[in-house]
């Protein structure tokens, strides 16, 4: 039988192993350095540990609605959050890492600028506006489209502060109250969907 989530670490994520939280800074320092989330098979490589005890770490880092992991029901999508992916995009395979937040581990309309190199997709475009907090000191932009106008969408920002965005009009909107993210009919726990 599988592990629901709020029976595992959904609400004590801050009891991780000392070895998922190694795994969890891995993930982060690849996406940092490469723009992508390591293959499951490099994270058993770097660590030494049977594929089993990674994928448990994976899990507690998904119930902790940390990562997301590639599931059946978006192996082929071309559209997430209500936005058409670019044509060109490569979804991680089944049981990838699909998500390290607020990074996506694949091609998304939030495109991550550091310094004016671009690598880097974010995953939501809420969390977006957070990205600047990852790389200290360097200035971050996220190139985007309105989800409503198909308008672009421009946000600078370093440490943590909003230094411009555009257009002037810009707010942000949450549409879905967070207690309700994996509670949503059809897509219980799915953490990809929310």
């Amino acid at each position: 039988m599988a592990k629901k989530y709020g029976d595992t670490v959904l609400f004590r994520i801050n009891r991780f192993s000392d070895t998922t939280k190694q795994i969890k800074r891995f993930i982060y320092e690849s996406v940092l350095s490469t723009g992508a989330a390591p293959k499951v098979a490099e994270i058993v490589e770097a660590f030494g540990l049977p594929e089993e005890q990674v994928r448990e770490s994976l899990h507690d880092l998904q119930g902790g609605i940390i990562i997301a992991l590639q599931n059946e029901d978006h192996t082929h999508i071309d559209e997430f959050q209500g936005q058409k992916l670019p044509e060109d995009v490569v979804l991680p395979e089944l049981g990838e890492i699909y998500y390290a937040r607020p990074f996506a581990n694949f091609k998304t309309q939030h495109r991550i600028y550091v310094d004016g190199e671009q690598k880097w997709y974010g995953e939501c475009p809420v969390e977006c506006t957070t990205i600047s907090y990852f790389f200290p000191g360097k200035e971050v932009t996220v190139r985007s489209i309105a989800h409503d106008t198909g308008e672009p969408i421009e946000i600078v920002g370093r440490d943590g502060e909003l230094l411009d965005y555009s257009p002037r009009s810009l707010r942000i909107y949450w549409g879905k109250p967070f207690g309700a993210w994996l509670s949503t009919k059809g897509h219980e726990g799915d953490f990809i969907f929310t």
